[in-house]
């Protein structure tokens, strides 16, 4: 949790002996824009496995 706590991605309150850890919501809503942009990358990908659609690809490589 600390390393959380100190990456800005949650919070502590203190309840007696206890910490109660919640996200940060700035947290919560990047996480949701990158999963949202995954999908829909995931949904554009052409799925035939004999192309290489990597960024390392040659241009014009053929495989």
């Amino acid at each position: 949790m600390k390393v959380m706590k100190d990456a800005g991605l949650v919070y502590g309150d203190k309840y007696g002996y206890h910490t109660h850890y919640l996200p940060l919501q700035d947290a919560v809503d990047y996480l949701a824009e990158q999963f949202e942009l995954m999908r829909s990358a995931s949904l554009n990908v052409d799925r035939d496995m004999t192309v290489c659609q990597c960024e390392y690809r040659k241009e014009g490589e053929q495989e």
